[in-house]
């Protein structure tokens, strides 16, 4: 008995000899497995890039038009020559500039998801709520970055372009223009993308989450 104690002992210590090569070796592969899938995550992020300033300057380009059509008629108080003047508040830049302030809450874009056409990864809205958070803190994200950098130019845009056609093209002077998120070629593809997705009900989802 004693005998094969030592024999199952002898039998259990060469199995940990050779557990040890295997277990780092399986070790090794789960940290590859996990620096690819890290990989396409942040690849996934940068591809949203443009397309989540896209979206934002949308929203923002409809708060503005919104803010324009609800304040008709109200009127503020500017100091000019030292005297207080009443102005009208839509042909103000403080409509615009309250307007756009109020675009990078997160619960704004609850309602896009990722979806693919044509193989090119875009925020597309859904009727319904997604549930994920990742997609909503990208473009809540992009949002506080254009107000921080750039708030005092897309002020000026849409400020300088009021009852011109030229204000339906936010999108590209902010994002390609201004801010330099989007190149001129990524803004016409995911806007080609947008008017095929248009047409096509099912466009495939993509399912990776993206994160800064």
């Amino acid at each position: 008995l004693e005998f094969m104690q030592g024999g199952w002992i002898l039998h259990l210590r060469e199995a940990r000899w050779w557990l040890r090569p295997v277990g780092a070796l399986l070790a090794f592969f789960a940290i590859i497995a996990s620096c690819d899938a890290k990989g396409k995550v942040k690849t996934t992020y940068k591809k949203l890039k443009c397309s989540s300033c896209l979206v934002v300057v949308s929203i923002m380009r409809k708060e503005v038009a919104h803010e324009w059509e609800s304040r008709i008629g109200d009127t503020i108080l500017v100091e000019k020559r030292k005297k207080k003047t009443k102005v009208s508040y839509v042909d103000s830049e403080l409509a615009v500039q309250e307007a756009v302030d109020r675009v990078c809450e997160e619960d704004r874009y609850s309602k896009f998801n990722v979806t693919s056409v044509n193989g090119v990864p875009r925020y597309s809205a859904t009727p319904n709520i997604v549930d994920n958070k990742e997609y909503r803190k990208q473009m809540s994200s992009t949002c506080q970055t254009l107000i921080a950098d750039f708030e005092q130019d897309i002020v000026h845009f849409f400020y300088s372009k009021k009852g011109t056609s030229e204000i339906q093209a936010a999108e590209r002077a902010i994002c390609t223009d201004v801010a330099k998120m989007c190149t001129v070629q990524e803004t016409d593809r995911l806007q080609a993308s947008t008017s095929e997705e248009s047409s096509e009900p099912e466009s495939k989802s993509e399912e990776p989450a993206p994160t800064k």
